[in-house]
């Protein structure tokens, strides 16, 4: 890499100091050599990004979605209703295309809200036992005031 950096290097300057009308020592040749070396970064790194965009979204439907482009799609392609997933997508757009959300299967579901009544119950538990030793603090600094 470091030596193909070298050979356009030469190439590109001995290139500008053959040149009589765009030679770098004008002020005409200096700007166009600067407009040079700053746009051919930005072209680049421009085609690079998109590259990369376009890889990841791929990979995302490939991922999710089985390669499918709609907004309601099933994980896998499967029809047998085992690991079947749709996909609602919110969200205004731009380069990733939204929010894909994930809407369960009944098993999931059920599982979810057990997980979330046991969650609950213990933080009411927690609360009432917190409660119940804030109101015996204060009988008790009642009783000694």
């Amino acid at each position: 890499m470091s030596g193909f950096h070298e050979r356009l290097k030469n190439s590109v300057h001995t290139y500008w100091q053959q040149s009589t009308i765009l030679s770098p020592r004008t002020r005409f040749g200096k700007v166009i050599m600067g407009s040079l070396y700053f746009s051919i970064p930005v072209v680049l790194g421009y085609f690079v990004v998109t590259k990369v965009v376009d890889i990841a979204e791929s990979t995302v439907q490939e991922r999710l979605g089985g390669g499918s482009s709609s907004s309601s799609g099933t994980a896998g392609g499967s029809d047998s209703g085992e690991n079947e997933y749709e996909y609602e997508k919110i969200g205004a757009g731009g380069w990733g295309g939204g929010v894909n959300l994930a809407t369960s299967d009944q098993e999931t579901k059920d599982v979810n809200r057990i997980n979330l009544e046991r969650f609950l119950r213990k933080q009411r538990k927690l609360k009432a036992k917190r409660e119940r030793k804030e109101a015996q603090e204060k009988v008790k600094n009642h009783n000694l005031g």
